[in-house]
């Protein structure tokens, strides 16, 4: 087998399995020892074709045929396209699972750059993460063409599966370590998008966006706890194991970065690349990964750092956020009244 292609292999079987299970499971499928494994996945032994198949199938990896890549060029894989029955939960499966496997390793970490609010914080509250679900699948995954129902949020804020979803993404992502680079208006667009679905009469129960509003309150809140803490337990499981991981957040406005998340833990570094909120690309390439590590260390550098402020100034940022909330909140009250 080709070099490049069997390092692929490798790299996306590392990117999606549990790493300590990977060699035991590949001396059982291929029948071969302990040294002939770590031999193949140094690509100091080629595949044969039908180990190839074996391990394909075993952990039945979706696999393109071999490409080839010029210098400067890498590759990028594009999620399954979330279907028709529940594009939601379609969309939030990988990434739960993805997660799991991160989470398993004590060394996980992720840096988040994020242009709007990072989703992963709605879960705290079913009712705010799926009101924006319900705006991902009326904007980016319905055709443009299709009738919006009206919104009936509460009502389905209460499926089991949504919790459980939500529940698991939260805790798996609030144990793991996170330095993320926030807009300070990134509640904003969350806003936005309430006033306009209220001005389009596509509320159900027109005073849900208010409860939606008070969701979000709360989410802000327990924003400020993590960063005073420094850690993420409150999104976890049980808060009081004090299991959450470390939490750095910075503030920049200067506009001069999209939404992007790198992913370390043990062998795998991954990079995330949002097209079109909140679709995405990856990529498993090392060079991709290392240049974008260092681009997204000078804007880190280059940002005010929220978790290290002093007491006062902390205050001082988040009371300027909850009096815009405030603020919008009377204007989405008038535009209920």
């Amino acid at each position: 087998m080709e070099k490049g292609l069997q390092q692929q292999v490798f790299e996306k079987l590392k990117a999606e399995q549990n790493g300590s299970e990977i060699v035991s499971q590949l001396m059982d499928i291929l029948s071969l020892s302990r040294a002939s494994v770590y031999k193949r996945m140094k690509n100091e032994i080629g595949l044969t074709l039908e180990e190839f198949e074996k391990i394909r199938d075993h952990f039945e990896l979706d696999l393109l045929p071999p490409k080839k890549v010029r210098p400067g060029q890498v590759i990028m894989h594009l999620p399954e396209k979330a279907d028709d029955k529940d594009p939601i939960l379609h969309f939030l499966r990988p990434i739960r699972h993805q997660l799991d496997i991160l989470a398993k390793n004590e060394d996980a970490s992720v840096r988040f750059l994020a242009v709007s609010f990072p989703v992963f914080y709605t879960f705290l509250y079913p009712v705010l993460a799926l009101f924006k679900f319900l705006v991902y699948k009326n904007s980016v995954w319905i055709p443009s063409h299709a009738k919006i129902p009206p919104l009936a949020i509460s009502s389905m804020a209460r499926n089991q599966e949504y919790i459980n979803t939500f529940s698991a993404i939260r805790d798996l992502y609030g144990r793991i370590d996170s330095t993320e680079v926030w807009t300070s208006d990134f509640f904003q667009s969350t806003i936005n998008e309430l006033k306009f679905y209220l001005e389009c009469n596509l509320f159900a129960e027109p005073s849900e966006a208010l409860v939606i509003m008070d969701k979000l309150r709360m989410c802000i809140e327990n924003i400020s706890g993590m960063a005073e803490k420094g850690n993420k337990s409150i999104m976890t499981r049980h808060p009081e194991k004090e299991e959450g991981g470390r939490f750095s957040l910075f503030v920049n406005d200067s506009g001069h970065f999209g939404s992007t998340i790198l992913a370390l833990s043990g062998d795998i570094k991954q990079v995330y690349l949002t097209y079109d909120q909140p679709n995405y690309l990856f990529s498993n390439d090392p060079v991709l990964f290392e240049d974008s590590r260092t681009w997204s260390k000078k804007v880190v550098d280059q940002s005010t750092p929220i978790s290290d402020l002093g007491k006062m100034e902390k205050i001082k940022f988040f009371n300027q956020i909850r009096e815009k909330i405030k603020q919008e909140r009377d204007a989405i009250e008038s535009l209920v009244n």
